[in-house]
Formats: structure tokens, C-alpha cells, sequence
């Protein structure tokens, strides 16, 4: 995903900073709120609970997402100034990836658990078998 910030515009009556960014997806669907919120926090140098996705609008037939995010200079401002509705989404949103990432980890250990452990070699030498001896074939005859 390429992303691209094309405005930005500062609001300092609810000290934040209003950015207007296009994402291109080629190959793949449009980006999730979450990943769209990581990559313009890592753009832009900051905690990602420092940013709000307010919209994300994808154009039909391309592979090009356009959208709206406020950016706040710190958490608290965020959780104050910021649209409920959407930071419950955010929320809501990282709830499932930890609850996908549980699942994961517990699928893998049971998975783990359930496939047969490898052979150990034994450690005891098969018999030997010995030659018949000189011996006990004469005895024989």
C-alpha cells in the first residue's frame, strides 16, 4: 500500500491537525481503518492513538482509497475533542485483532500439541547376529 498525505489543514480551536491522504491498494482490498491509522501515525512520527480515521471513501473500478483523518497532539486531547463513534470503532477494531491473534496463538500451540512427537532413536543396538560357527555345524552332522 502506497499512501500519500495531499492536504493538510490545522485546526487550533480543537488543537488538532486535519489530513486529507489517498492510499493505492493495488491487489488487495481497501486498507482497514487500523492499518490506515498505523500508517499515517508511522508518516507522520507519531502514537497511533494520536490519530482519528474519520472517513475513508474508495473510488469504484481503481485501486485508490481517499479519506480524512484528525490528528491530535496527544491521547488525552483525542479521547476530549475527538468523534466518539469513531474512536469506539478504533477500539472495536483492535479488540478483534488481539482476539485473531489469541486465536492464532492458541491454534498453533494445539496444533503443536496434537501432532505426534518425532521418533527418538533408541539408543540400543539391534542383536547381533552371529555366523553359524565351525562347531555346532559338525555337531549337526
Amino acid at each position: 500500500m502506497q499512501f500519500k498525505i495531499v492536504g493538510k489543514q490545522e485546526n487550533k480551536l480543537l488543537s488538532r491537525l486535519e489530513v486529507r491522504f489517498d492510499a493505492t491498494h493495488v491487489d488487495s482490498p481497501t486498507p482497514t481503518r487500523a492499518d490506515l491509522r498505523k500508517q499515517l501515525a508511522a508518516t507522520l512520527g507519531i502514537g497511533p492513538e494520536e490519530v482519528l480515521v474519520k472517513d475513508v471513501q474508495s473510488v469504484r473500478g481503481s485501486a485508490v482509497s481517499h479519506g480524512t483523518a484528525y490528528v491530535y497532539k496527544d491521547q488525552n486531547l483525542a479521547k476530549l475533542h475527538g468523534l466518539k463513534h469513531i474512536a469506539a470503532r478504533h477500539e472495536k477494531a483492535e479488540k478483534k485483532t488481539e482476539e485473531a491473534k489469541k486465536k492464532a496463538e492458541e491454534s498453533a500451540k494445539a496444533a503443536a500439541e496434537a501432532a505426534p512427537a518425532p521418533a527418538e532413536a533408541s539408543e540400543e543396538k539391534p542383536a547381533e547376529i552371529s555366523a553359524p560357527t565351525e562347531e555346532a555345524s559338525e555337531g549337526e552332522q
